[in-house]
């Protein structure tokens, strides 16, 4: 993680596995992670030893912003 924690699971878990075991409202406010840099879906299965980011939406963010970086993230995943 981010902040050099780490978290140790029986079985390979998904983003949003990561991301509910850091905190469910971390889990409700993710809409993607970051795998070794790369953009993932939530459902993505984390290889053991990736470093992993978790974005979120912070509640009172500014929409226009919000709304860009959600486009980015479509765009991505369109083009793969």
């Amino acid at each position: 993680l981010p902040d050099n924690s780490t978290r140790e699971f029986k079985e390979s878990p998904s983003i949003l596995d990561l991301a509910k075991s850091i905190s469910p409202n971390l889990a409700k406010a993710t809409y993607a992670g970051l795998i070794d840099g790369k953009l993932s879906d939530l459902r993505t299965l984390i290889p053991d030893g990736s470093k992993v980011k978790i974005p979120h939406v912070v509640i009172g963010a500014d929409l226009d912003q919000l709304n860009t970086m959600m486009e980015n993230i479509a765009a991505r995943f369109i083009k793969s």
